[in-house]
């Protein structure tokens, strides 16, 4: 009886493995196949078009739901005001990432502590996916400087 206690145990944990298993193979195939180094790497050069006035690409770059968020001109002057009060970008190191699909696509949030001439800022880039590159879809900054506490 010892032994059939253990089996249906064995059983149950095995079955609970298979169970956890499909989970996670049904929940990684829901993620969009996201390369962070990539995406890293587009916010470097976004944030270095839009901090130094190279507003043309990145603006015409970015998704449809950024530009339909601000103008050209807004854009412009966001990024010079973050400018004006930070200074020029230093170092920024990556403090998280996550990854979301739904109706609307799939989209990356790619979080910074950032530091400025001027002060730290804690940026949000909001990335959204289309064929595995990365179109800007939003941008957070938060900064004592810019009358915002990080």
């Amino acid at each position: 009886m010892r032994s059939r206690v253990l089996g249906s145990r064995e059983s149950s944990y095995q079955l609970l493995v298979a169970v956890l298993a499909t989970g996670v193979g049904l929940l990684s195939a829901c993620q969009p196949n996201v390369d962070i180094g990539r995406v890293a790497e587009s916010a470097v050069v976004a944030r270095q078009q839009l901090l130094e006035g190279q507003l043309e690409v990145a603006y015409l770059e970015a998704s449809p739901e950024f530009r339909e968020s601000m103008s050209k001109e807004e854009c412009s002057k966001l990024f010079a005001l973050i400018k004006d009060r930070l200074g020029s970008h230093m170092a920024s190191r990556l403090e998280a990432w996550n990854s979301t699909s739904g109706t609307d696509g799939n989209f990356m949030n790619v979080e910074y502590v950032s530091r400025f001439e001027k002060g730290e800022a804690l940026e949000t880039f909001v990335w959204k996916l289309v064929d595995g590159r990365p179109q800007l879809a939003g941008y957070h900054i938060r900064s004592k400087a810019l009358g915002e506490g990080s």
